[in-house]
């Protein structure tokens, strides 16, 4: 479980690299790390792609402090955001949308008393007594995700998020269910 109310756990930098190395990211990727944290993606992003632009949100404002060393950070609420709206870029580089996004359900928040919850909504469609019960303690990372995959959905990128087992099927169920409007292309990296 996570230490706080903002599901904090920050990403060691080795790992970050590890998965920016895989996304096969080029020198001059435009990226944005949605949940920066101290900003480990952004600043493997800045050894493994020098050329690259970095935006960073962050809803705790020392954190952001600490990873604007890596790039434009600015101190937002993810849930309360429209990325398209608060990101603006000086190219047209290839964007990676990347990072590790708190893996804390919406009932380990409410138990903390935590403001830092997603505007509760049937996002996914729900029906009936899941949309009331089941439905209700969703997972932050999935969230999330989906926010990114729905705001960006008429824009091309290369999403790369630390999540879950579970929350990954959910999302790519999710997204095979036509709700976006967006074409999947597998990577071509290897995972070895």
């Amino acid at each position: 479980m996570p230490n706080n109310e903002y599901g904090d756990f920050q990403t060691p930098l080795a790992l970050a690299l590890q998965c920016l190395r895989i996304l096969e990211m080029p020198d001059n990727a435009r990226v944005l790390e949605p949940t920066c944290g101290f900003g480990s993606f952004l600043e493997a992003s800045a050894a493994i792609a020098r050329s690259s632009e970095r935006v960073g949100l962050e809803i705790q404002e020392d954190y952001a402090v600490q990873a604007s060393k890596w790039g434009d950070v600015r101190v937002r609420d993810i849930f309360n955001t429209s990325l398209p709206d608060e990101v603006t870029w000086k190219s047209d580089a290839p964007l990676f949308v990347v990072g590790n996004p708190p893996w804390v359900t919406s009932a380990e928040l409410n138990r903390m008393n935590s403001g830092n919850v997603p505007n509760k909504r049937n996002l996914k469609g729900a029906k009936g007594l899941e949309a009331v019960l089941g439905s209700s303690n969703f997972d932050v990372c999935e969230y999330i995700i989906l926010k990114v995959l729905n705001e960006f959905q008429a824009h091309s990128f290369t999403l790369g998020m630390l999540c879950k087992t579970q929350v990954a099927r959910n999302v790519i169920a999710y997204a095979a269910s036509g709700v976006f409007r967006f074409q999947v292309r597998p990577s071509t990296a290897s995972t070895r």
